[in-house]
């Protein structure tokens, strides 16, 4: 581009922008969700996946209503440990916070992406 404002806007779009402080967020592996794995009986888990759960496409995800595969008395013993573990409710509001900071930096980055898309239209004569 020969305006060295846009190639400017253009580095700092993808080296300080919201981009990459968002790519970071959603590439961190949330602590809650290994806890509540490790907790979850295998009967249990690979019901979910396998009855409860289908991934059309690659970025999207359906929870499917099903039937337990177990009985609530059994179901009641793993919620249960969800509750006993000392971790589990810290790390899950840990998690939720992360989202609404990744929600707020969607947003600016969405922003800031459709700024730059209009100013390369013009720069591009579009």
């Amino acid at each position: 581009f020969r305006s060295a404002d846009l190639r400017t806007a253009l580095a700092d779009y993808y080296v300080r922008g919201a981009g990459p402080a968002a790519n970071f967020l959603f590439r961190t592996e949330p602590e809650y969700r290994k806890l509540v794995r490790g907790l979850t009986p295998r009967v249990a888990s690979d019901w979910i996946w396998q009855s409860c759960h289908q991934t059309p496409g690659a970025d999207e995800q359906v929870l499917i209503a099903c039937e337990s595969p177990m009985p609530e008395s059994a179901a009641q013993v793993v919620l249960d440990s969800y509750l006993a573990d000392p971790r589990l409710l810290s790390e899950l509001r840990f998690w939720i916070t992360n989202l609404e900071v990744m929600t707020v930096l969607i947003s600016h980055h969405q922003v800031s992406a459709e700024q730059l898309a209009r100013r390369i239209g013009e720069e591009l004569g579009r």
